[in-house]
């Protein structure tokens, strides 16, 4: 425990130093960066807990560059520092919004895949994503490919057609087919008002142009300091050649309370798989803002319980503890 202290004391100082503010070129050229410094401590196993395990994880330097062509018209890089030589780009594409609420969006960018994907990265409340996301989409959640919105009076639509492949692939399609994400949003009341949306993704993924298919609904609900956000999502995935389609359904329920210093979080998911195992996912903690949003250190605990009756290898219990300390300009 003593040396943890030290990592996160050290941490501290480094990222401290490391959030300077950096002007490129004015009312043209915007540069912003994350960096995140991860380490988890897991007891597992199928019956009981076994030996702790502590490791480092999920190191992420991200740096973005935005560049500004017109009024209606900008350019975005987003790429991970800290794996520049294993595929580093994360977002690269072209922006287009006009003022009546239309925007085209072409390259590679995050397809509109619910309230927690959408969400900056710098603005996720939970260390870790829920089990949802395992059947967003193919691989990534971002992907290749063009993206129509329309946004007004509290309105959002949003249609992306991609090659489906995640941003692993690059910018090759491995089949000849295309995936499209649909997604609506409505915001009847006024700002701090409950957000209702539904999404749908349609697509074929591997080089067997296998089917892939997900729905899911979604709430917010953001009041001053309060936020609550919950989404339950159904797909269907063919994993090989020879296999039936399996539906996977998940949900997840998370609020948060932001204090200012403290923002406490908490989370309840599950998954279950129709061929055999269900999982329950409970996750508590907070948030300290060391420097404003400059610098914050994230402390949580996860508890998961699998249950298997064909596959009784993958059934058991997890826990561990989280830390996460991000520095962001």
């Amino acid at each position: 425990m003593a040396r943890l202290f030290l990592l996160c004391a050290l941490s501290v100082c480094l990222v401290t130093e490391a959030a300077a503010s950096v002007t490129l070129v004015e009312d043209r050229l915007d540069l912003d960066a994350l960096l995140w410094a991860n380490v988890s401590w897991m007891m597992s196993s199928k019956s009981g807990f076994g030996s702790p395990g502590f490791k480092f994880y999920r190191r992420g330097a991200f740096v973005g560059l935005t560049g500004k062509v017109t009024s209606y018209a900008s350019m975005r890089l987003y790429i991970d520092a800290g794996s520049l030589w294993q595929n580093p780009a994360l977002d690269v594409y072209a922006d287009f919004a006009w003022q009546n609420g239309i925007g085209l969006r072409a390259g590679q960018f995050k397809c509109p895949l619910g309230f927690e994907a959408m969400t900056e990265d710098r603005d996720l409340r939970m260390i870790e994503y829920s089990v949802v996301k395992r059947y967003w989409k193919p691989a990534d959640q971002r992907d290749v490919g063009v993206l129509l919105t329309y946004t007004r009076s509290g309105v959002d639509a949003a249609v992306a057609v991609v090659n489906g492949n995640g941003r692993g692939a690059g910018f090759k399609d491995e089949n000849n087919s295309k995936d499209a994400s649909v997604r609506f949003a409505l915001a009847p009341w006024r700002e701090g008002g409950p957000e209702f949306a539904v999404r749908g993704y349609v697509g074929r993924w591997k080089a067997a142009s296998l089917p892939y298919y997900s729905g899911a609904v979604e709430f917010r609900l953001l009041r001053g300091p309060l936020q609550i956000v919950t989404e339950a999502q159904y797909a269907k995935v063919q994993f090989n050649e020879n296999a039936a389609l399996l539906g996977r359904t998940s949900f997840y329920v998370q609020a948060s309370y932001d204090f200012g210093l403290l923002e406490p979080v908490g989370r309840v998911q599950m998954e279950d798989e129709s061929d055999d195992k269900y999982e329950l996912g409970l996750t508590g903690g907070v948030t300290v803002r060391l420097v404003g949003d400059w610098l914050k250190l994230a402390v949580q605990y996860d508890y998961f319980r699998k249950e298997a009756v064909v596959y009784p290898q993958l059934a058991g219990t997890e826990q561990g503890l989280l830390w996460q300390l991000q520095a962001a300009i």
